[in-house]
């Protein structure tokens, strides 16, 4: 069972980052390769907590699928990427390395057209009207796919839940990919055209939420909440180039980014 490989046709409901991150994290902790069946015991705690195979078989196979951990001779054990992350911000930034190379996947392209089409998206407040809405748009997909989706997406950081909606904020993301950025200096004046063309190769998932010279709704308030959190600074120039993001009582103009931090 893959979730985000281009090979896979759903998402399911579960597992969550957080039992990947688990698992991961004990297995670090562990330090030497261990059978699958007591891995199992070890983080299902069956006996307390009942017979559950199917969770524990969907963390191992998502962590496999993000090549966290090796599987051979009935051994689970320790990979070489996963060797390198000790947090679990750098668990994020590589999960969603990962996750957004797949553009064929179904994971991609609904987190694409939600970024997309965020200002209508963003209205929809229950899961049967996201899977309506994709569907009348040619993503065919069932109401767990949402579930599974809404797991992952905010915590790749594409957006945060509030209630039932998840608003679309591209913060966490953008952030992410400036983390390990080293074309440009701090405080250097970035031509907002050449930002955004790096932001699009470094995460696809936005290309399709600019169109000619206005920015969506997911990087607009991405790039705004980053301005307020001193992360980078948004600059206009009258006589510059100039960039839209979508209206709001703010600064809605833009020339120039500076990375700040």
């Amino acid at each position: 069972m893959n979730v985000f490989t281009p090979s896979n046709s759903t998402i399911v409901p579960e597992p969550s980052p957080e039992r990947v991150w688990q698992l991961a994290t004990y297995l670090q902790k562990l330090d030497k390769p261990v059978k699958r069946d007591d891995l199992y015991k070890a983080m299902a705690m069956p006996e307390v907590y009942g017979e559950n195979k199917g969770i524990f078989n969907d963390t191992l196979s998502v962590a496999k699928e993000l090549d966290l951990v090796n599987e051979a001779d009935g051994l689970i054990s320790v990979s070489e990427e996963l060797g390198k992350i000790r947090t679990k911000d750098d668990f994020r930034r590589y999960a969603a390395r990962i996750v957004f190379q797949w553009e064929d996947s179904l994971f991609f392209r609904v987190t694409a057209f939600f970024c997309a089409h965020a200002e209508d998206m963003r209205k929809l407040e229950s899961i049967n009207d996201v899977v309506a809405y994709l569907g009348a748009n040619g993503i065919s997909i069932h109401d767990n796919v949402i579930k599974g989706w809404r797991l992952w997406a905010p915590f790749l950081g594409c957006g945060y839940l509030f209630g039932n909606v998840l608003i679309p904020n591209w913060q966490q993301r953008i952030a992410d990919v400036l983390f390990s950025q080293q074309k440009w200096p701090k405080k250097q004046q970035i031509p907002f055209s050449e930002f955004i063309t790096w932001l699009q190769h470094e995460a696809p998932e936005t290309r399709d939420s600019i169109q000619g010279k206005q920015v969506g709704l997911g990087v607009s308030n991405g790039l705004r909440t980053l301005d307020e959190l001193g992360v980078l600074k948004i600059v206009f120039t009258p006589d510059a180039s100039q960039w839209q993001l979508v209206k709001t009582s703010g600064q809605n103009a833009v020339s120039y980014v500076q990375i700040m931090r």
